[in-house]
């Protein structure tokens, strides 16, 4: 038998000839030997050997010892030594397998291929990797063998950085595939090889977050902090700062809007696997479930969600949500449901689209788009909203359920079919849509105990409507009234009936469509109207509504619709209907268009109405309540807009003020007043206050994003529209409205004087709400005027008002502004406690938008105090606040503030970066006061990083404008050098715009 000899070197050090450890060699010195011969291809001088092994020895002894080992080395491994008077070496041509060698040799040639890394190649780098078990020779030494331990460190570095290449490609690899688990192993060892490695530590906290390990995460960065401090004495880079940061902030687990079950999920266990390892994976980033109606789509989409949720936590940090969009009639009311779900702000932008990718462009989400074939259209929209989120959002995953694919580059189908069917070969209560039958049966309170003839008959059921999970459900919804081989003749028989009558429609639809016309035959009248009347519900309904449309009797019906699975229970308290047999009632329902029409009316009159109870919309409770019948409360402004029943549209326009500004979707609520105005045109005298109301509210959402010259517009016809009548409390708000916009022009004596007249007609209509809200803006103007005591006394009036009113909100803005205006007078003391008590009202209230501006506030205090770490922590969690709620404008003050802080720290980068992107959003606001502002910091950028001509002139240009609010002009002032002098022309005059000329500073100076 020819002898095998097998050297692992990686690690623990193995020495085996035919699978039994070689055991006769009789030192250290003896092993260094065989294992030096089997790594060097060339024979070596005995010379050399000798030196090598015995450094300390003399030539002579040394020589002498090599002769003694030569022996027992030539018995245990003579085979594959080649040795002469002169040289050893190791014989090539023997049997013999060395790790190291293997290990290097493949893994330099994978390495060398350009082919990225796939499945294949990446289970093929994990294989060699395995032979890498430790370093080269680890903890084998000589006590004489100088010359052996340095040539093992050279080559035990340089398989560890061969190793190294190979794990950090392999780690990033898994990273990339959502094979988070197995990317933790591969990452620890990575960073075992370079304890230094800051990407290594980075990717493992990545890989750790991802398998929902996100506390262990933020101790190896700690850890990692500890280590460099103590051995390199330096911190870390700013990315694993970042990231570490980023971590600690992020809600974990993370939100998700999944609803519960409402049974167990079965089948499809192969589907939900590949599709979590799929979302798993960065790419792709678009997967569509597509196949016909009532195929499972949504259930298999939800069921996928939840386990990647509840397995992999980690995997989408800012949530998952579902976003029902049956009856969206366009890309852009599928935003709005998008931002509904997702609890997200637009604002700032020229479309609902583009806010929400605004919205989203920092965000990591799943995004489940469900019934998505309906805006697949040209008029829809819908591949061009999935394109510009895939472009935008480079973090947002889309799950599409869809009966057609989207057609698009990036796009992966899973195109699905019925449930698995009985077959010959086996029981038929192990398939799963008998299975299924069962499960809906039972609930139902049919029969369970079957005979084999009638399992026989259920399994017939499932094969006739071709394992169709909606048809599967209804069919089974009759098992308390026909034994299962009545269900199965039923359902041929209509079948057959539908196959004559509708042979264009596909087999799959034919028998949905069977199921749907068997299940309403079996409807009493009652229960056949009420289904038919329930259509008109959108995104789920609650017994109320219910009741509004039926008059009495509505909480037998729903139990018996769910009882035959028509219906099925949301919690908490509310019912819906499945797209499909939602569509199959509305054509009932269209059939009778005067029971239609009432069902309509009453419909619009239910939620209108709910809606005007509500109060002003603005409450964490008020909201959460809208937005739950958000979408039929659109279709009630609809009906109500469309057939001019102008008294529900004018009850509901204050409280979707209301809801629509505290949400900051602003492009929305504009849409649907716009869309209200346009229908009441030039209208009769008794609806010239709703003209009013629809203008002035539509004109306080666009000064919101910046369109001003549309605010005044709107406020001009608000105006006109109330000469024709005597309504103190409108026009009061309609000036206020005026007064803001003026103020944001930098107008600020027009806007006192605006503001002035509404706290006027207010007072004169006893609008204490009025009253309140006109002395804080006179507040606000006062305090730009450097009119200090007069700010503070309107502060503190409207504050004594808004506390008996109960209006804590108002409250919290206007202790913030009394410790805006305590900071510019230098009482820091006073400043801190408004701020601390203004706080604890936006916390009570959980008012973000509130609490975000305050902290913000407190950041700049933070900075006059001479605290600027501190400050430029307090302003990124504001930013941080405000970029979630998608605050723009807010997002702009916050970014100068953070600006200056950053500048005291001397760090011109961050600097830089923080004032581009103010004097963007600034521009984008259309609010000059906050440009000038940002004009004054980039002034002292270029002051302090040497451009004293450009910084001069440009802080010059400030101090001279009209517009300047007087705290920026103690600022200006305070920068300015005293002896310098702008010594270059600079393209802009006096009569420039400020923001012609934050467009320079943003090419020119920031570049």
């Amino acid at each position: 038998m020819i002898a095998e000899l097998r050297i692992s070197l990686l690690g623990e050090i193995r020495l085996e000839k035919n699978g039994e450890a070689l055991r006769g060699l009789p030192s250290r010195a003896a092993q260094a030997l065989l294992i030096y011969l089997a790594c060097t291809p060339r024979a070596v001088p005995r010379e050399k050997l000798a030196e090598m092994l015995w450094a300390e020895r003399s030539s002579r002894q040394a020589l002498t010892n090599l002769r003694t080992i030569l022996a027992p080395l030539r018995r245990e491994a003579g085979d594959f030594l080649l040795i002469t008077r002169q040289t050893l070496a190791f014989n090539r041509e023997s049997a013999y397998w060395l790790d190291a060698e293997a290990f290097e040799t493949r893994l330099r040639d994978f390495l060398g291929q350009s082919d990225p890394l796939d499945a294949g190649r990446a289970a093929e780098l994990e294989e060699i990797l395995a032979l890498y078990r430790g370093d080269f020779l680890d903890g084998f030494y000589l006590r004489d063998g100088r010359g052996f331990d340095e040539w093992t460190s050279v080559q035990r570095e340089r398989l560890r950085l061969l190793a190294y290449e190979g794990f950090r490609a392999l780690a990033t690899w898994q990273l990339e595939a959502g094979q988070y688990r197995r990317g933790v192993e591969t990452a620890s060892r990575w960073m075992r090889l370079s304890p230094y490695d800051e990407h290594a530590c980075r990717t493992l906290m990545w890989l750790l977050t991802r398998s929902g390990q996100r506390n262990l995460a933020l101790r190896h960065y700690q850890q990692m902090q500890h280590t460099l401090a103590a051995d390199l004495g330096v911190v870390p880079a700013p990315a694993s700062q970042d990231l570490y940061a980023y971590l600690r902030s992020v809600e974990f687990p993370p939100p998700n809007n999944l609803p519960p079950p409402a049974s167990s999920f079965i089948g499809r266990a192969g589907e939900v696997a590949s599709l979590v390892e799929t979302l798993r994976a960065t790419f792709p980033r678009l997967v569509t479930l597509s196949g016909a109606g009532g195929i499972g789509k949504t259930r298999l989409a939800l069921e996928t969600a939840r386990r990647l949720a509840r397995r992999w936590p980690g995997r989408f940090l800012d949530g998952i949500f579902f976003v029902p969009l049956e009856g969206a009639p366009s890309a852009a009311a599928a935003a709005a449901r998008v931002a509904e779900a997702a609890s997200l702000r637009l604002e700032g932008a020229e479309s609902i689209r583009d806010g929400l990718v605004n919205a989203l462009r920092e965000r990591e989400m799943l995004l489940i788009l469900d019934n998505f074939e309906r805006l697949l259209t040209p008029q829809g929209g819908g591949a061009g909203l999935a394109a510009a989120l895939l472009k935008g959002a480079p973090r947002v995953k889309l799950l599409v359920t869809s009966r057609q694919r989207l057609n698009l580059y990036e796009e992966t189908v899973f195109a699905l079919s019925g449930l698995s069917l009985p077959d010959e070969a086996s029981p038929p209560e192990e398939a799963d849509a008998t299975r299924l039958f069962l499960q809906a049966a039972r609930k139902t309170g049919g029969e369970l105990a079957l005979r084999p003839e009638e399992l026989a008959c259920v399994g017939r059921a499932c094969r006739l409507v071709d394992g169709i999970p909606l048809a599967i459900e209804l069919a089974a919804g009759w098992a308390r009234h026909h034994s299962p081989c009545e269900i199965a003749e039923h359902i041929a028989h209509d079948l057959d009936f539908l196959q004559s009558e509708y042979r264009d429609l596909p087999q799959r639809h034919r028998s949905l469509r069977a199921v749907f016309t068997h299940s309403w035959t079996l409807l009493s009248p009652a229960e056949r109207d009420a289904l038919a009347r329930f259509a008109l519900f959108r995104n789920g309904f609650t017994l109320e509504a219910a009741e509004s449309l039926l008059k009495g009797a509505a909480e037998a019906l729903l139990r018996s619709l769910e009882e035959k699975s028509l219906l099925q229970r949301q919690p908490p308290g509310r019912y819906a209907i499945h797209p499909l047999m939602q569509t199959y009632a509305a054509e009932k329902l269209r059939q009778n268009p005067a029971v239609e029409s009432r069902s309509r009316a009453a419909h619009a009159r239910f939620y209108l109405g709910w809606l005007s109870s509500l109060g002003d919309g603005e409450t964490p409770e008020q909201r959460a309540a809208i937005r739950k019948d958000l979408e039929n409360i659109r279709a009630a402004w609809t009906w109500a807009v469309e057939n001019e029943a102008w008294g529900l549209v004018e009850a509901s326009v204050r409280v979707l003020h209301g809801f629509y500004s505290i949400q900051s979707w602003f492009l929305t609520g504009i849409a649907i007043f716009q869309e209200a105005v346009d229908a009441l045109g030039l209208p009769a005298p008794e609806h010239m206050a709703l003209r009013c109301d629809l203008l002035s509210r539509k004109a306080r959402m666009c000064i919101h994003i910046g369109r001003l010259e549309e605010a005044r517009s709107d406020l001009r016809d608000a105006l006109a529209a109330l000469e024709s009548i005597s309504d103190p409390t409108r026009r009061s708000v309609v000036l206020g409205y005026l007064a803001i916009s003026h103020f944001y022009a930098g107008e600020y004596q027009q806007a006192v004087n605006l503001a002035e007249e509404s706290r006027r007609l207010a007072e004169q209509s006893d609008d204490r709400d009025g009253v309140a809200f006109a002395l804080t803006f006179l507040g606000s103007c006062y305090k730009a005027l450097g009119r200090y005591p007069q700010a503070e006394q309107a502060f503190q009036e409207a504050l004594a008002l808004s506390r008996v009113l109960g209006n804590d909100v108002g409250a919290g803005m206007l202790l913030n502004n009394l410790g805006n205006l305590a900071q510019v007078q230098g009482d820091y003391a006073a400043a801190r406690e408004y701020y601390r008590e203004g706080s604890a009202l936006f916390a009570t209230h959980e008012h973000t938008h509130g609490a975000a501006t305050l902290l913000a506030n407190a950041g700049r205090l933070a900075l006059r105090q001479g605290q600027p770490a501190q400050a430029c922590e307090m302003l990124e969690e504001s930013l941080k606040q405000k970029r979630r709620i998608g605050d723009r404008r807010g997002m702009g003050v916050s970014l100068v503030a953070l600006g200056e802080a950053r500048l005291a720290l001397g760090d011109f980068p961050g600097t830089r970066e923080a004032l581009t992107e103010g004097l963007q959003l600034a521009l984008e606001s259309g609010d000059r006061t906050l440009t000038l502002g940002a004009l004054t910091l980039a002034g002292a950028y270029l002051l302090q990083n040497g451009n004293v001509s450009w910084g001069t002139a440009l802080l010059k240009y400030v101090e001279a404008h009209p517009a300047l609010s007087e705290e920026t002009r103690s600022q200006v002032v305070s920068l300015l050098p005293q002896t310098a002098e702008a010594d270059v022309m600079m393209p802009w005059g006096e009569s420039t715009s400020p923001e012609a000329v934050a467009a320079w500073v943003r090419v020119q100076a920031l570049g």
